[in-house]
């Protein structure tokens, strides 16, 4: 390098150091993606038109001036630029530039405004978050709003048409929960290798058998096997349970919610009983054994002979509540299963992230936003505990369903 070429990029250096000083990094960052975006397209315009001022007979393509422009700026928002434009020599119509059209992709605001929603940001605020120097549009809250409307649409689209043909399924949990006003029907399967799918959700319903046969026949046609050896996580829901033996038959194996059973209980009983009944229903379920399991439930089932209630509730679909002992499975497979608690959790994560949205218009709306937040939650997702314990279970299932075929 010649001590020329040297100096000169020492001073270059020096310029960028004085401008990231002055400006910001950010805003260097900017103006520099700008002026690198005005050169592509400069590059796209030669290559149809030929050089500025070159005479060219034979082209196709001529300089047509400019006209305002939007490009998509690096954290989100458009920037505006002078667009140039070129016509078709021969039709006299304006020619498409491809690499324009490209930097108009919206892919990069989207997410980056979906990420900031998620975070927490509202849509009046989300302004605030860009610098005020730098000049950009399609940040105000109006702006955002449609461009969140359509994110969620195809989040939606694609959420509700996902296929479940090619995944093998050990078990389903099936649960109602309460999202904003409405009651949303949901079921996240475990796969054979951990992995937790959410296949499906059923907004602004209930548990009413008629509601649940719906929603279940609608993962049928989606791929869900109906004749699948699954086990069923549920809750004490009456329809929820006629409606898996209208779709899976009749010997379905359910394993109730533990939790729910215990809150039930605990329901009829007076405080000062609660905390020791309580601990009593747990380690009762947390023994190892099936045998010693039932035989320390009949017993709390006896001791609550003065509450009557509290005794019917226990009684009331007990030997469901102990399906995983009588298969024989303990550890952290059993502890993932035993509850319903994976969907709780995954629409705990789903409320934090659509806590802004106060004002739930429609079961359209709803349908949008979970849709987009369930997509993002599973992204969170790991392996269920114990996974490894799930070919276990799978023979274990495979077992109980043929014997109850076989002749």
């Amino acid at each position: 390098m010649s001590k020329s070429s040297h100096k000169a990029s020492l001073l270059d250096t020096k310029k960028i150091l004085d401008e990231l000083k002055n400006q910001g990094v950010k805003e260097y960052l900017e103006r520099r993606c700008l002026e690198f975006i005005e050169d592509v397209i400069r590059v796209e315009v030669e290559s149809l038109c030929g050089l500025r001022y070159e005479h060219d007979p034979e082209r196709a393509h001529t300089r047509y001036g400019y006209q305002p422009g939007l490009v998509t700026a690096l954290q989100g928002g458009k920037q505006p630029i002078n667009k140039p434009r070129v016509r078709n020599v021969q039709t006299g119509k304006e020619a498409v530039l491809r690499t324009y059209q490209a930097f108009r992709d919206n892919r990069l605001i989207d997410e980056h405004t979906i990420a900031l929603i998620d975070a927490g940001v509202s849509t009046r605020q989300l302004k605030n978050t860009f610098k005020k120097t730098l000049r950009k549009r399609g940040i105000s809250a109006s702006a955002v709003s449609q461009r969140i409307i359509k994110s969620t649409e195809l989040a939606h689209k694609h959420f509700s048409e996902r296929r479940w043909d090619q995944v093998r399924f050990v078990a389903l949990l099936l649960d109602g929960v309460r999202f904003g006003d409405s009651l949303v029907l949901a079921c996240v399967g475990v796969d054979l290798s951990g992995g937790k799918h959410v296949l499906g959700v059923h907004p602004g319903g209930s548990e009413q058998e008629i509601v649940c046969t719906k929603f279940l026949r609608k993962l049928i046609d989606r791929g869900l096997d109906p004749d699948g050896n699954y086990l069923f996580v549920v809750d004490g829901s009456k329809g929820l349970r006629n409606a898996i033996q209208n779709c899976f038959g009749r010997e379905a194996l359910l394993q109730r919610c533990q939790q729910h059973k215990i809150e039930d209980v605990l329901g009829h009983l007076p405080f000062k009983e609660r905390e020791r009944t309580r601990a009593q229903l747990q380690a009762a379920y947390n023994t190892r054994s099936y045998v010693q399991a039932s035989e320390r439930l009949q017993n709390i089932r006896s001791k609550l002979s003065r509450y009557e209630q509290a005794k019917n509730s226990l009684t009331e679909g007990l030997e469901d509540t102990l399906t995983l002992h009588k298969l024989g499975i303990w550890g952290g497979l059993k502890d993932a299963l035993r509850t319903t608690n994976i969907i709780e959790s995954t629409f705990s994560t789903l409320r934090r992230k659509t806590r802004n949205v106060t004002n739930w218009q429609n079961e359209e709306q709803v349908n949008r936003w979970i849709a987009q937040g369930l997509l993002k939650v599973e992204q969170g997702y790991r392996r269920v505990p114990g996974y490894r314990t799930l070919t276990r279970l799978r023979s274990k299932l495979d077992a109980h369903y043929t014997a109850l075929h076989s002749p």
